[in-house]
């Protein structure tokens, strides 16, 4: 990667005002597309519940403990401090550094499908070790083509900035739930019984997706 960036000039690295172009509408979509993967991504983090005496059970386990742990170490005040500090700057230097600088240089060699492939290979290498459950691979790879897609289409990264605060609100406030802090299985059992709204979710991300690319398609 570093390679890679060495071939081009400084001043090619810097942002230009267009990638920090904003548009409202654009914000609106990317809002509601974070909040539905949000909601959809604890699914892929509990799969294994369902599984029992396999390593996916197991990975289940662990994830559970290591969300208890991490919701029980701070208090909300600090808990919200530490979203701030950790979520939302974080998120903003991380937009501009895998979408603002690394995704636009793989853009000047490659289309935007390989643009795309590597950036999300690179993005879930650096990542992968910071998550709760081994499955969340997945959801490292979902989150950064589905970050790479908006930015392509909107061509600016204040898009992809909103969706990677908004989507780690869901499972930050399940974290926190004193009913998740007593029975962990108690999250198993809303998913089970309440479907519809991962449904909705799904639906949601797709549609405000599609939308974009209409936008941006005609």
């Amino acid at each position: 990667m570093l390679f890679i960036i060495k071939r081009y000039n400084d001043k090619e690295l810097l942002l230009s005002v267009e990638d920090l172009r904003q548009d409202k509408q654009d914000i609106i979509y990317a809002l509601f597309i974070g909040l539905g993967l949000g909601i959809l991504f604890p699914i892929i983090g509990t799969f294994g519940y369902f599984f029992p005496d396999t390593v996916l059970y197991e990975l289940h386990e662990l994830a559970i403990k290591q969300m208890l742990e991490h919701g029980s170490k701070y208090s909300f005040f600090q808990y919200s401090l530490l979203i701030f500090c950790g979520t939302v700057l974080f998120s903003v230097l991380r937009e501009i550094l895998f979408r603002g600088i690394i995704f636009k240089l793989f853009l000047r060699d490659m289309n935007v499908t390989f643009s795309t492939i590597q950036v999300s290979i690179f993005f879930t290498m650096m990542y992968f070790t910071m998550q709760f459950n081994t499955l969340d691979v997945l959801t490292l790879l979902i989150s950064s083509v589905v970050l790479c897609f908006v930015t392509y289409r909107t061509q600016s990264i204040i898009p992809a900035i909103v969706i990677s605060i908004t989507n780690d609100i869901p499972l930050l406030t399940i974290i926190h739930t004193e009913a998740f802090k007593q029975d962990p299985n108690s999250l198993i059992v809303f998913n089970s019984e309440h479907i519809w709204i991962y449904l909705l979710a799904l639906g949601t991300t797709i549609y405000f997706l599609k939308q974009l690319e209409l936008k941006y398609t005609k």
